[in-house]
């Protein structure tokens, strides 16, 4: 009720007029009723607990009674909790004894509002007063007692439209009749006509009103008053956007506040309907001008045509979706289509979306100025979520969000794998470029994703430390499943394929991305790449997988460019060169590199310490590209399948169960990762897993150091090896067994040699060495027994042979 019909519920009191007296003494005993918390302030206001709810458990008072307006208003229960005579009765206030509650209006009719499904959501009642005139209120059953009303509609964010169900299963063809109350809407309907309109009157039309109208014929038929002229243009220009057809029949000889009903009711027929909206024009919304906006203390700004035309745009694109903010980054989530897309001038699917249902394309004076328009819009009004591309672990729910594209999200928890909206959990993925939809089996093939991509995979290790076929495949495995729960790991692992030509090195990835994107994922070239690093970075920040195919050559910014993504670090970048703005970034993204001779600069500790490095042999058979690439595609929806059937896997294993082989490796968020889900691979893969593990530091550190210069020259040093005059190598004694040595002195003694047989050592300090070393340690522990121990002074070290194996006999 409106404050006028709050005091008109008080004028009548047991069916006879109240006096001003009679008024002002109800409000004299409000005003000293012990539910009163505040008393009345210069306004006439106090604040009271209503007793209509459990007020005092929001430690809050919420009812506010006027003694000098004479009205009572609750601001939680808004307008549904009764006036003036309903609080008297619920307090126990009565003027005389003879006073009992007399019904001053009684039931009409009741109207069902609902949802998509066909279940009640909540009903309209419509109240004869005693006047004669009419009241309307809301109600929804109670969630726990379904024979109880609940006079508000607080639980429900979005009233649905009347007859909703009818109108989303109606063809699209099919007109549409919006009208203006639950009484014509029945009216129509009874005639065998398409009929809806809002919940709870004039000026309530929403946007999610609107998008139910996309592509439908809609016939707006306003009631003949001004309210009625005003909500009708704005539902038109609402729906205009969306709706394929959009009229506004305006119907001739309705009285004043007339409305369909009444237009029947004087003899019209639905033939003559039919007549009329046949010869009324397609609805056009009036083109805006420039015009003088004035606002309270502020001078008179003029409001260009342009922001006039980027406001509408705005609106309209509301009614389809919802803004999103993600650091610095803006995004409009399209619900018709599921997609997020970025603000951004240059994101072809924005260039498509305005151009398709706004008809501007890039060279539009209003293009621009759009865009920022949209992009603080953006900023002041989104909508929270996460923005993600390809997965995202929710820890607090174990719960895995994989992309299928087109769309949809495959959500998979420890019990159940379900598709579902993107977006639907308040998880967005963003497009990934050339990402291809896929579908969800949930009868794949179990193990195809090992036995047909990883599996066939010519691993070979000449290196001698991860010995077993078992534990290289496994690996690989699990870097590409590891991806999955990429929000587990802020620091990357690196995958490094180490072969001769004709190895099947680019094949591995190229054929892995081609499952996980699509049949247009390629591999890149570090070469080929028109700004270098720039170029890099921006592959990386919008992919969350890269392959870069033979970095053999010495690119000045590449190993600092790896080194930075394995430790997830954030990149800044200056937006413009004439502005100070920086925009940053964080790298998501998992790379791999192939190599068949990787230079000393990518056998960098920080580098190597965090790399996955696989030794491949050179292939005697291979199979044609094509052929391959055409089973991937036949098998990639089976393939993610099992994919996620192994991230499922996974999640059954609780963290606190996961216990990694080598707590102190570098890589010890994907050493956690990898090892929870070889846990849910199963009892043997869980033994591998940890074996392999247990080796991948080892074989860091071998593939460190295999060609640097300092494992000669200490070989030299330790009178193990000795150059002869022909360049042979030769074994002698030992001289430096068993020897004590500080860093400082060993670094001068090193680099003597080096320099009297013209090897180039790349350690400018002790420090340096020491590190090397500390990273040499288990290599060298395979020739030799090392010692280190620390003292004042620093790290000193001890070499000594092993001891000669005896034999039994």
């Amino acid at each position: 009720m409106a404050g006028g019909e709050w005091w008109g519920s008080a004028r009548c009191w047991l069916g006879r007029e109240m006096s001003m007296a009679d008024l002002t003494e109800i409000f004299r005993q409000f005003e000293q009723h012990p539910d009163v918390v505040e008393k009345p302030n210069s306004r006439g206001e106090a604040k009271a607990w209503c007793p209509w709810h459990p007020d005092r458990e929001g430690g809050k008072p919420s009812l506010t009674i006027n003694v000098k307006k004479q009205i009572v208003h609750c601001f939680r229960c808004g307008n549904d909790s009764g006036g003036v005579f309903d609080l008297a009765r619920a307090w126990g206030i009565n003027l005389d004894a003879k006073s009992a509650p007399a019904t001053a209006k009684e039931i009409e009719s009741t109207y069902d509002y609902l949802d998509a499904g066909g279940e009640l959501l909540f009903q309209v009642v419509r109240y004869r007063t005693a006047g004669g005139g009419k009241e309307f209120r809301q109600r929804r059953r109670h969630p726990e007692k379904p024979d109880t009303w609940v006079w508000n509609l607080q639980s429900i964010s979005r009233p649905v439209l009347y007859y909703l169900p009818d109108v989303r299963a109606a063809a699209p063809e099919t007109w549409v009749y919006v009208v203006e109350g639950e009484k014509d809407a029945d009216r129509l309907r009874d005639l065998g006509l398409l009929a809806t309109t809002c919940p709870m009157g004039a000026n309530k039309w929403r946007a999610h009103h609107t998008r139910e109208m996309r592509s439908r014929q809609v016939a707006i038929l306003p009631d003949n008053d001004e309210a009625g002229a005003a909500h009708g243009e704005k539902t038109a220009a609402a729906v205009w956007e969306v709706a394929s057809n959009v009229k506004v029949v305006n119907l001739p000889d309705l009285p004043d506040k007339g409305d369909v009903s009444d237009w029947l009711d004087a003899g019209h027929t639905t033939l003559e309907l039919d007549e009329i909206l046949a010869r009324t024009p397609a609805y056009e919304p009036a083109a805006p001008e420039d015009a003088q906006a004035g606002y309270d203390g502020d001078p008179e700004w003029k409001v260009s045509s342009l922001r006039r035309h980027a406001v509408r745009i705005c609106d309209q694109m509301q009614a389809h979706g919802y803004f999103v903010s993600a650091r610095d980054d803006a995004f409009f989530f399209d619900q018709d289509t599921r997609r997020l897309i970025q603000l951004d001038k240059d994101d072809l699917y924005l260039q498509v979306l305005l151009s398709d249902r706004y008809h501007l394309n890039r060279q539009d004076q209003l293009y621009a100025y759009l865009l920022a328009h949209l992009f603080v819009e953006a900023h002041q009004r989104d909508q929270r979520s996460l923005v993600r591309q390809f997965s995202h672990y929710d820890q607090d729910a174990n719960v895995v969000y994989l992309d299928m594209g087109a769309g949809r999200v495959l959500k998979i928890s420890a019990n159940d794998i379900e598709v579902r909206d993107n977006g639907q959990d308040g998880v967005l993925f963003l497009p990934m470029p050339d990402h291809e939809p896929w579908q969800y089996n949930p009868r794949y093939p179990y193990r195809l994703l090992y036995d047909r991509m990883i599996a066939p995979v010519n691993f070979t290790d000449e290196q001698g430390v991860l010995t077993i076929p078992a534990q290289r495949t496994l690996l690989l495995l699990l870097w590409v499943v590891s991806m999955a729960f990429e929000s587990q790991m802020p620091t990357k692992v690196l995958a490094m394929a180490v072969g001769p030509g004709e190895s099947g090195k680019s094949s591995v990835f190229r054929y892995l991305g081609r499952m996980l994107i699509g049949s247009e994922f390629q591999v890149d070239s570090v070469s080929q790449e028109q700004k270098g690093e720039e170029d890099f970075w921006v592959n990386l920040s919008h992919s969350f997988y890269a392959c870069y195919d033979n970095v053999d050559q010495v690119v000045r910014w590449l190993p600092d460019a790896l080194a930075q993504v394995a430790t997830g670090i954030r990149r800044s970048k200056r937006q413009l060169h004439t502005t100070n703005q920086i925009q940053r970034f964080r790298i998501n993204c998992m790379v791999a590199v192939t190599a068949p001779t990787p230079t000393v600069s990518l056998r960098r500790e920080d580098v190597a310490g965090r790399t996955l490095v696989f030794n491949l042999g050179r292939l005697e058979t291979k199979r044609a590209g094509y052929e391959i690439q055409a089973d991937v595609a036949r098998m990639r929806n089976d393939l993610l399948s099992d994919y996620a059937g192994m991230v499922q896997r996974a999640l059954r294993v609780s963290l606190s169960d996961v216990e990694v082989a080598d707590p102190g490796m570098r890589m010890a968020d994907f050493a956690r990762v990898a090892t929870r889900i070889g846990m849910g691979l199963g009892d043997e893969m869980a033994r591998t897993t940890h074996a392999a593990i247990a080796m991948v530091r080892a074989a860091q550190n071998r593939f460190a150091t295999e060609e640097d210069a300092l494992t000669s020259v200490l070989g030299i040093w330790l009178g193990r090896e000795k150059p002869t005059p022909d360049g042979a190598m030769d074994v002698g004694a030992v001289p430096n067994a068993g020897r004590r040595v500080a860093t400082r002195e060993l670094m001068t003694e090193l680099n003597a040699i080096a320099k009297e047989y013209e090897m180039r050592l790349h350690i400018k300090s002790p420090e340096a060495l020491g590190r090397q070393l500390r990273n040499m340690e288990h290599v060298l522990s395979e020739a030799f027994v090392v010692e280190r121990s620390h003292s004042k002074t620093g790290n000193t070290w001890t070499f000594d042979a092993l001891p000669t194996a005896v034999d039994d006999d």
